[in-house]
């Protein structure tokens, strides 16, 4: 029975937060978010009704209204992740013994996307279906200053689990430790820790960079200030 399965219980008493909240909008969007951490795609229903409010409405509202979302959205996934992470420690405990002698192996596999809103992949720039090089160098192309969010990374891990799906990993110039550790299942994959490690090494090669590009500016604004103030007492001679 469907209705006895947690996650939909959850989702179903969530659905009574998300009315309460002050536009359609902000509550299709929070349910899309909240229902995308946990890998059930709403994406066919949720991206035009998204997009469309969004291209109707001016920046102000906008960004209010992502203010709100977040906030509500990210509550509603911390929730429901340390729920769900009692009844999967209690279903492995009891069902992982079976499930191994009877379901084969599946060859898992790891893919990546790009969003200039890594919160809400609708709202703007999207690509999937990258390595993680295609990723980083996409990622690197986005300008910082976009209005829809913060650009980031993420993975589509696909190894027959129930953690196989969607996952952001790379946000704000920095991976995403704290929610990964949060999965067991991600810290003992391969796949994700080896593109955690590539993008720490990105990351801090972005840091340097910063660093540098920080460094020249410096110096110009001062050899710009040194010319002025050598201009200025030629002039007073």
């Amino acid at each position: 029975n469907m209705d006895n399965i947690p996650i939909n219980q959850h989702l179903r008493n969530m659905s009574i937060m998300l009315q309460m909240l002050m536009y359609p909008f902000e509550a299709e969007s929070c349910a899309f978010c909240v229902c995308a951490a946990f890998h059930l795609d709403t994406s066919e229903y949720s991206f035009p009704y998204i997009s469309g409010w969004s291209k109707e409405h001016d920046t102000k509202e906008l960004k209010g209204s992502l203010d709100i979302i977040r906030k509500t959205s990210g509550e509603l996934i911390d929730r429901l992740t340390n729920e769900m992470q009692a009844v999967i420690q209690e279903r492995t405990k009891s069902e992982e013994p079976v499930m191994d002698s009877v379901q084969s192996p599946v060859e898992a596999s790891i893919s990546f996307y790009v969003a200039e809103c890594i919160e809400f992949p609708v709202m703007g720039e999207y690509q999937e279906g990258l390595t993680l090089e295609q990723a980083m160098e996409a990622y690197e192309k986005i300008p910082s200053d976009r209005i829809h969010g913060v650009k980031g990374i993420g993975f589509d891990l696909q190894d027959g689990s129930i953690y196989s799906g969607q996952f952001e990993i790379f946000a704000g110039g920095k991976v995403n430790h704290e929610a990964l550790n949060l999965v067991e299942h991600y810290r003992n994959s391969p796949l994700v820790q080896d593109a955690v490690m590539r993008l720490n090494t990105f990351s801090k090669k972005n840091q340097e960079k910063q660093v540098v590009v920080s460094k020249d500016n410096f110096m110009k604004q001062e050899q710009a200030a040194e010319k002025s103030h050598k201009k200025r007492e030629a002039m007073s001679l």
